[in-house]
């Protein structure tokens, strides 16, 4: 009788912490995520968001929209990289040559990010930026989380809890970044879209 690795296990394990370590254990390096490969070496990220990756439930809304609407001949911007699941995504969709750049606050993400879009798109004309969306300074206190993913800038002062290290990180403009072709927006940067909604919405008529 065949049968799949997940029907060996009962609905409640399969969302359980035994199955999550050990996924956790085998993948301590390289996690497959539908449509690409996500490296997580040297990531402090709990056994849960790994098994998330492995069953393709890591930022699921976001693949699929991303997997319908992404245009795989066209620039692509993206904010909020964090450690690159859908970048990794996104690389693999767009043809050989195309423009793909990643934005991150993280400093402890930067890494892995380069890594996943190498990964999944070597072919790609690629740069990954440390910053964080701003238009009040040169720099912005962020906070980073115990599981290294995400993150939060003052501009969210009710996620900045006094548990979180926090750190310096410097600010850029959505309009001193994009390309000078026509390009495609994702950003997930925790309500500071509004930001350049207001204050820089220019950068999207290119």
């Amino acid at each position: 009788m065949r049968f799949s690795f997940s029907q060996a296990f009962s609905s409640e394990d399969v969302d359980g912490p035994v199955v999550w370590q050990a996924l956790a254990a085998s993948l301590s390096r390289h996690s497959p995520i539908r449509g690409g490969r996500v490296n997580i070496s040297g990531l402090d990220i709990s056994p849960s968001l790994v098994a998330q990756l492995w069953w393709g439930l890591y930022e699921s809304a976001e693949r699929r929209f991303v997997q319908e609407y992404l245009k795989p001949d066209v620039a692509t911007v993206e904010l909020g990289a964090s450690l690159g699941g859908i970048s990794s995504i996104v690389a693999t969709l767009l043809v050989p040559g195309t423009e793909l750049i990643c934005v991150e606050a993280n400093p402890k993400l930067i890494g892995n990010l380069q890594r996943n879009i190498k990964l999944n798109g070597p072919t790609l004309r690629s740069e990954v930026i440390h910053g964080a969306l701003g238009y009040h300074g040169d720099e912005v206190d962020f906070a980073v989380p115990g599981d290294h993913l995400g993150g939060t800038t003052q501009l969210m002062p009710h996620a900045m809890s006094a548990d979180k290290e926090r750190v310096k990180v410097r600010t850029i403009e959505l309009g001193h970044i994009s390309p000078s072709a026509p390009f495609q927006l994702l950003c997930d940067i925790e309500g500071a879209e509004v930001e350049f909604l207001k204050l820089d919405s220019g950068a999207l008529r290119s």
